[in-house]
């Protein structure tokens, strides 16, 4: 983390006139979009990366000698933790006055394309005019990037912000790769568009069995695999991490009878089956201390290896218009 954080200092330049620091010349998770200032997601986690750095070497400080021959290997000075802080409270990330934040200096400035075909998986196709090196110029984006911020860091922006740059991006979005449709589908979950959300799973989930990307011959998709199972843990099963406490709030298509899934955490392995509105819940370990973990929406005190079943006591009905 210190030196990640080194980094990201060293990486940004500080324009006196917005008196914001930037970070210029980049290709975000866009990548049909490269050499561009200012993309939001790349800023969002240099911010993190930064205030994160910070706030372990405080925790650090705590054990004086091993902060002391920490700091003394690294030549780490105290002013040197107190630039990140200042850093990572002046880096640009802008959005409009209807809440969307702007991928990147100028997104808003490109062609507009109106996506109007799609494939036999609802994927969109691009219209015949647009040629490869056309889509640097227009608003077409090759998979999930703005909406990314939002998987990572899902207490950070309010529910109707995120609503409002998924509505936006996601027509945009052609999902030329196989890294974005678990995300969509994960980020779906989150905003209650069922509908998307189950489909591009099923995407997801297809990815190497139907061969999809007709590439399957050269390797499996590693990386959509791990997308396909953060969808099921994190998006259907509704597992999330606000404020350092682990949460379970499930958003499961109503076909589905239970999810069952494992999480570590905090040296602890979470065992979970759960539904919609019940969740069975044990935390296995070694140690005897209680553990805390959000069930439904409040936080519940939870005895190691000792089974619990809570049901949602307010039911939140799903939307179902993909039935």
């Amino acid at each position: 983390f210190v030196e990640t954080a080194r980094f990201w200092a060293s990486r940004v330049s500080y324009d006196k006139k917005k008196g914001k620091y930037e970070i210029n010349d980049v290709i975000g998770p866009d990548e049909f979009h490269i050499g561009v200032d200012n993309n939001a997601f790349t800023n969002m986690i240099a911010k993190w990366n930064l205030v994160t750095a910070a706030k372990l070497m405080d925790k650090l400080n705590k054990k004086l000698t091993l902060c002391k021959n920490f700091k003394k290997r690294l030549s780490l000075k105290d002013n040197e933790i107190k630039q990140w802080r200042q850093i990572a409270s002046k880096i640009c990330i802008c959005s409009n006055k209807r809440k969307i934040i702007e991928q990147f200096d100028g997104f808003f400035k490109l062609k507009k394309v109106n996506l109007t075909r799609t494939d036999e998986n609802g994927i969109p196709l691009l219209p015949k005019n647009i040629k490869a090196k056309d889509l640097i110029k227009t608003q077409l984006i090759k998979q999930a990037d703005v909406l990314m911020l939002f998987a990572l860091f899902p207490d950070v922006f309010r529910a109707e912000v995120k609503k409002a740059n998924y509505d936006f991006y996601t027509p945009k979005t052609v999902h030329k790769s196989s890294l974005s449709a678990p995300m969509h589908s994960f980020i779906a979950c989150g905003v209650g568009d069922m509908n998307r959300a189950y489909n591009l799973f099923n995407v997801s989930l297809r990815t190497d069995i139907s061969n999809l990307y007709g590439n399957t011959s050269e390797g499996i998709h590693a990386a959509s695999l791990g997308g396909t199972w953060q969808t099921l843990t994190f998006g259907f099963g509704g597992a999330k991490v606000k404020r350092g406490e682990l949460y379970i709030d499930p958003c499961m298509p109503r076909s589905w009878r239970k999810l069952i899934f494992s999480l570590a955490w905090k040296e602890n392995l979470v065992k979970l089956e759960v539904t919609n509105d019940v969740i069975k819940i044990k935390v296995n370990s070694t140690k005897k201390k209680s553990v805390r973990i959000g069930i439904f929406t409040k936080l519940a005190k939870l005895k190691t290896n000792k089974n619990y079943v809570f049901s949602r006591k307010i039911h939140v009905p799903q939307i179902e218009d993909y039935y």
